[in-house]
């Protein structure tokens, strides 16, 4: 005799199943979001979840470590703690930028543990050092010989590449290509220019909450008025439109929102001048949000952009990254200054309230008394979401 199906509508202890990666728990997924349950609890408060999603998601995939200008200048560099794995992204003096492993070839010492700017990546140990293309230099006391060659010890390297002005890195050897990865966004992006924009403002959020929390709450608008009604709610949107995975080519999802004016200042401030290349049409008459799995999160529009990162450090530990850009031209005003803080201060004002939003939602989801939620139309880009993060999760 089959279970009798659960009504949804009743509360019941729900611990984490035996093996949480059985495709079963994720059936109802498949459906319409009519139909659809939302993920289970145990899939944002389980330290088993967590750990596959290092091993899977995060170690497996194209992350956003920030704007490039974190390493703008020859011989630039600074540490990342990357999914387990402790990198360094540094500019060598020739301009390229590289990401290697923070291990030294020698006995293994942490080698950087801040930012800086140098010749040389040297290890607080043994003072082997480290051109910034990775090369062994120098390893002090020690010369080579048949058996030592310092051709043979250069720092490991992993996969980086550039978009948008952004540091991308894969720590799969055999990843995709990022281009590949990305799809038809960078053609989608284009008529805003985001490698021509300038970093100006970059700010670190803690957020005690799982990861994918932030991310499903930036792709659904059904919040806006309860979270954010005294500030974003009061610009008048005549309309969205939402790009799920059925509509886009590549590893991401997106929305835009139609309005006047710029969505990078609160409504009613004066902000900065449209940007001079981007065309007048209807697709740029407001505000393109595309959130390339799973932890970058970008808004253009019509006079500046931005971009968000998040980087966990646990199941419900994440540091929430962001980052203002504009055009140079827009850089070199004279009221440049004066005018900046107030796109600033919105995001100050505005990121906190997610922020709260979801360490609210992680403080319910730990109960182990829980039935199944629903999606709404609004939160349509969250069932992509969860689809996308289920098939890397439960695929063998």
């Amino acid at each position: 005799m089959e279970p009798a199906v659960p009504n949804p509508s009743t509360a019941r202890f729900v611990l984490e199943p035996e093996n949480p990666f059985d495709p079963a728990h994720f059936a109802s997924l498949r459906k319409p979001y009519t139909e659809a349950d939302t993920l289970p609890a145990w899939c944002y408060t389980s330290e088993t979840v967590y750990r596959r999603e290092v091993e899977r998601i995060f170690q497996r995939n194209w992350i956003c470590l920030g704007h490039e200008s974190q390493a703008g200048t020859p011989g630039d560099y600074f540490p990342f703690e990357l999914a387990d794995v402790p990198l360094i992204v540094a500019r060598d003096l020739a301009g390229q930028l590289h990401a290697f492993v923070n291990t030294c070839r020698h006995r293994g010492s942490r080698i950087v543990e801040t930012r800086g700017n140098g010749r040389f990546l040297k290890c607080p140990y043994h003072a082997w050092a480290y051109n910034l293309d990775g090369k062994l230099h120098g390893t002090p006391l020690v010369d080579e010989d048949p058996t030592f060659s310092k051709a043979d010890y250069p720092l490991l390297e992993v996969k980086l590449e550039l978009w948008a002005g952004l540091i991308w890195v894969n720590l799969d050897p055999d990843s995709i290509p990022l281009a590949d990865y990305l799809g038809d966004l960078p053609a989608r992006c284009a008529p805003w220019r985001p490698e021509d924009l300038v970093c100006t403002y970059r700010k670190e959020y803690p957020v005690a909450a799982n990861w994918k929390l932030y991310y499903e709450n930036f792709n659904e608008s059904y919040h806006l008025p309860f979270v954010h009604g005294g500030t974003l709610n009061k610009q008048y949107v005549p309309g969205r439109a939402l790009f799920s995975e059925k509509k886009v080519v590549g590893e991401y999802i997106a929305h835009f929102t139609r309005h006047k004016g710029s969505r990078g200042v609160m409504d009613g401030e004066q902000g900065f001048d449209r940007m001079p290349w981007l065309p007048d049409t209807p697709e740029t008459e407001g505000t393109y949000y595309p959130s390339v799995n799973p932890n970058v999160m970008l808004g253009l529009t019509i006079d500046s952009a931005w971009v968000m990162e998040l980087h966990p450090h646990g199941v419900d530990r994440t540091t929430l990254v962001f980052s203002m850009l504009f055009p140079k031209e827009t850089v070199a005003r004279p009221d440049f200054a004066a005018i900046a803080p107030k796109y600033y201060q919105r995001f100050d004002i505005t990121l906190p309230e997610d922020v709260r939003a979801a360490e609210h939602q992680q403080a319910g989801l730990r109960s182990p008394i829980t039935a199944p939620g629903r999606f709404t139309a609004m939160e349509q880009l969250v069932l992509a979401f969860d689809r996308w993060w289920v098939d890397r999760m439960v695929a063998n």
